[in-house]
């Protein structure tokens, strides 16, 4: 839902639906499509993976966090949202530990990216 600091922010739509068709309409593309992030992106793109299956043949996740449901991931997330954002990560998914969350836990839906190649990297 709006979130009174940090606004409506739809990243899986605009990058899973919205910007392919662009890129692949102005670029000479092969419709082989592969994502990657660093750090608190490295959650986000296994996400994409999971909630647009087949459009990204290959992800790579550096340094990310890709538990979300559980205290540890939900506080790692607090602290990129709340404290550095100023905003509520309640407004992102829902309640803590509620059904987003874990819809959202690239650890729980890893049988998703079944098909997927995967490098994940976290020191």
């Amino acid at each position: 839902k709006p979130d009174p600091v940090l606004g409506v922010h739809k990243w899986s739509t605009f990058l899973g639906k919205e910007l392919p068709p662009v890129i692949d309409a102005t670029y000479n593309t092969s419709g082989k499509n592969a994502v990657g992030g660093i750090s608190s992106s490295g959650t986000s793109v296994l996400n994409l993976a999971i909630e647009h299956p087949g459009l990204y043949k290959a992800v790579g996740a550096y340094s990310g966090c890709p538990t979300t449901a559980d205290p540890f991931g939900q506080n790692n997330i607090r602290l990129v949202v709340e404290v550095r954002g100023k905003g509520d990560a309640r407004n992102m998914w829902g309640p803590f530990n509620g059904p987003g969350w874990r819809k959202h836990d690239p650890v729980i839906n890893a049988h998703k990216l079944r098909g997927t190649k995967l490098y994940i990297s976290n020191a």
